[in-house]
């Protein structure tokens, strides 16, 4: 979304960049962190595509880490993107 409005109705998703190792760690030990990291991709894409398939709330993605921006950016681009405060 291109628009700098708030949302009034918006369904947010917290999301975390699939990155090897940072994603899905525990199960990233029993079938490997690369095979852990495509599957909370495609877990993320189903996700985001019923979101997308609503009608009525806007769709906000808070993502994190900040530097995931492009990658969201690429997958979400109907939805508002919100990059979470690092900790």
């Amino acid at each position: 979304m291109t628009e700098h409005r708030r949302p009034t109705d918006a369904l947010v998703v917290f999301a975390k960049a699939p990155v090897p190792g940072e994603v899905k760690t525990r199960l990233g030990r029993a079938l490997g962190h690369a095979a852990a990291a495509r599957l909370a991709e495609a877990f993320l894409l189903d996700i985001l595509d019923g979101a997308r398939s609503m009608r009525g709330p806007s769709v906000v993605v808070a993502f994190s880490p900040r530097e995931s921006e492009p990658w969201f950016r690429a997958q979400a681009d109907t939805c508002h993107l919100v990059p979470q405060p690092q900790a």
